[in-house]
């Protein structure tokens, strides 16, 4: 549904946070279509590479689609399941403070858009996992990660993950890919 609400009112959106999205038909993140003003709001996708509900294919088709276009970042939890908000808060806040220090609208201010150019570039190596999605796909993990300045071409073997708004977000966002598994951790 946030997918959905960039699409929506992208003009009263910062950025959007999307959090193992793909879900059940006829709604599911396959099914977003992002029109020319969306474009500039910054999203922040994140797959489960466990999740045998939404799994990883299809969030990532959605990031695939619009990343050559759109300020998109796009983040694994390696082999934690369908759930945990938690472990990944910490990269979630850290992106979102980054997305606003560089965006700062104000009252007489109208919002700077991002600059691409400026920024960082991830790329992962994906490693493929027994479980499936509700969609019977293979659903896969990060084995491996890089990070280059915005711009790079996408290293042999790998995949683009996006846009990383800053040099510090960037180091962070490897750190956490390159985690053979994350903490599976909740409020209970």
């Amino acid at each position: 549904m946030v997918a959905r609400m960039v699409a929506y009112a992208p003009d009263r959106i910062l950025a959007a946070i999307e959090y193992a999205p793909g879900h059940y038909e006829p709604i599911g993140i396959d099914t977003v279509k992002l029109l020319e003003a969306a474009l500039s709001v910054p999203q922040f996708i994140i797959a489960n590479g466990a999740d045998n509900i939404c799994g990883t294919q299809r969030p990532y088709a959605y990031f695939e689609r619009y990343h050559d276009r759109a300020p998109l970042t796009f983040m694994v939890q390696n082999r934690v399941p369908h759930c945990c908000v938690m472990n990944v808060t910490p990269m979630a806040l850290l992106w979102l403070a980054d997305v606003i220090a560089q965006q700062t609208p104000s009252a007489d201010k109208p919002l700077v858009p991002i600059d691409r150019e400026q920024a960082w570039q991830g790329f992962i190596q994906v490693e493929v996992s027994s479980v499936k999605d509700d969609w019977r796909e293979p659903v896969w993990n990060a084995g491996d990660a890089w990070i280059e300045p915005s711009g790079s071409t996408v290293p042999k073997g790998a995949q683009n993950a996006g846009w990383l708004p800053s040099k510090r977000f960037a180091e962070a966002w490897l750190a956490f890919e390159k985690a053979r598994e994350h903490p599976i951790t909740s409020l209970e």
